[in-house]
This record gives structure tokens, sequence and C-alpha cells, in this order.
């Protein structure tokens, strides 16, 4: 099995209720099984808490703009808020530790589909590479596309993201791309970039760099048929 969040769930219908954490109806945390007591990268976490059960920690991240995941050690009752997109394998060195992810009823939580607000979306970092066109189809397999950044939260969530990746030299590929004109770029939704983040001496140009990519630095374009991770989204 490779190591990326959609591939590796195995969402058991363990999960905090509603009512025990005052959530919205349709948003859940389920159980990321596959993820405990693997010795994997350790996650840069948002925020650590003591004395918490799985239902406190649950709402300390759904009150938390920044968190999609928490883990919760049930021995020790230490909580940790993790961030959206989170980039990488996770560390579960100790007994009794367990990771939960934001889901909801409109997301595909068992492709890993991860619920976030401010904008409401479902997003998904896909852990196997392919060309931006394969990429592409995948999304929208999935019913929704590559994912947009012309949202200033959103980007600056994958941005942040980035940083943690295993190689710091990788990017993602996004749903951005000028094929059709060059040089003018747009969104998988239609839309136009307006709100430009390209990294210093970005865009190229070049007429053969026609596919949007993502790094720490900002917004790069690239080869199409160049094999990358990317970023599915799924409207809701």
């Amino acid at each position: 099995m490779d190591n990326r969040l959609g591939f590796l769930l195995v969402c058991l219908i363990v999960r905090t209720t509603a009512n025990m954490c005052r959530l919205n109806e349709r948003r859940h945390y389920y159980w990321l099984s596959t993820f405990d007591n693997m010795a994997m990268t350790t996650p840069s976490s948002i925020a650590e808490f003591t004395k918490k059960t799985k239902e406190t920690c649950a709402q300390a991240c759904n009150d938390n703009s920044s968190c999609a995941l928490f883990s919760i050690n049930s021995i020790r009752g230490e909580c940790r808020l993790l961030p959206a997109f989170f980039p990488a394998p996770i560390l579960s060195p100790l007994p009794g530790v367990r990771f939960f992810y934001r889901g909801s009823e409109e997301c595909p939580y068992y492709k890993g589909y991860i619920a976030l607000d401010n904008p409401p979306g479902c997003y998904s970092t896909r852990w196997v590479k392919k060309n931006w066109t394969d990429a592409k189809t995948d999304c929208e397999g999935d019913g929704g596309h590559l994912v947009v950044l012309e949202d200033m939260a959103i980007r600056m969530r994958l941005l942040n993201a980035l940083q943690y990746f295993p190689n710091a030299t990788e990017g993602v590929f996004i749903g951005l791309d000028d094929i059709a004109v060059e040089g003018e770029y747009v969104w998988a939704d239609s839309r136009v970039l307006v709100n430009s983040f390209w990294a210093p001496d970005q865009p190229a140009n070049s007429t053969d760099e026609n596919c949007m990519t993502v790094f720490t630095d900002g917004l790069h374009d690239e080869r199409c048929e160049l094999a990358m991770y990317y970023v599915c989204q799924i409207d809701i």
C-alpha cells in the first residue's frame, strides 16, 4: 500500500457524535485506523493539550479553523491538533494513540477527503504521482476537480502544508492552466486567475509549460506531462 492519506483510510463506524461535541450535524471525525502505531514521519501540530478525551479533543479541533485532524492518546489523554492538507505520513509511537480526521456527509471520506470550512469544500492530497491530465481525470472521477486556490484561506493552508513534505522540493499539480490560450490562466471552476502568487521568475511563459503547480515559494508553470502529486477538491 502507498502512504497517501486517501488510500490508507480505513473508516470505521467509530466516530464522535454531533451532540457529544456540539458539532455541525453533518460533521464527524473518522478513525484513521491504518495510521495507528506506525513508525513514520512526525507531523507538526497546531496545538497540544493534556487531560482530553476523544470528545473534548474533537471539540478543540472543531473550534480551531486550521485543524482538520487530531490524535488522542487514550491512556495519557494527550491531544494533538493537526493541519489541513496533511502532507506526510504520521508517527504514532505510543500505545493507545489514535488519529481522527474531519469528514462530513457531503465528502467521500472513504477516499480520504477532509471537510474544510471557509470556504466549505472537500479536499484530498493524492500520494500517487500522475501527469496533469491523468490527475485531472482522477479528481473528476470523484465528482470534483483539481484544487482551486483563488481563495486566500485555502491557498495558505496548502502552502503551509508543502513545507512538511518529505522532500521539500516537491510540489503539487493544481486546477489552473493556460492550455486554451497562452498566458490566460483559468481555474478548474472556469474562473480566471485574479489573485496571483507567482514564485520568483515565474511564469516562464514557455509554450510547453501550460499546467500550473504550487511549491513552497508559490505558483509555477510546468509541463503537463510531468508526474507530480496533486490535490483534489469537491465543492459542497
